[in-house]
């Protein structure tokens, strides 16, 4: 009986690893520059692999339109809930999970030269109080 269980505890473990995780990261429009967590992903659309689940601090920014800062998160799937991630990651299987984000254009109206400028004084009065 031992025996038995042996060989499969044995190539669940030599087999290990084999669980491909994917996120697939799209925009409208295309080709907007893609930060996670502080670090240059890419232009999209693109496809890349991750690590963890959880959460994912992004920024996107494009030319003619206004930068999008945003929190996504990545849930597991049930095959990766704890107690049975310890089977899933040794099967070969790619967990995709597709990110789609939209930036709204830029304003093309001249910014009010009044406002900004009380905006300029709330700000230097900030820094010069204790």
């Amino acid at each position: 009986m031992k025996k038995q269980l042996l060989i499969p505890i044995l190539f669940l473990l030599a087999t290990g690893g084999c669980l491909r995780r994917q996120m697939t990261v799209t925009s409208q429009p295309e080709g907007a520059l893609v930060y996670m967590n502080g670090q240059e992903v890419g232009r999209t659309p693109f496809t890349k692999d991750f690590i963890w689940y959880g959460r994912y601090e992004v920024a996107i920014r494009e030319n003619g339109y206004e930068p999008l800062k945003t929190t996504t998160r990545i849930f597991p799937p049930i095959y990766q809930w704890i107690p049975f991630d310890l089977a899933s990651d040794t099967l070969p299987i790619t967990d995709r999970h597709e990110i789609s984000y939209t930036l709204r254009p830029a304003s093309t109206q001249p910014a009010e030269k009044e406002a900004v400028l009380a905006r300029a004084r709330e700000l230097q009065g900030r820094l010069e109080s204790p």
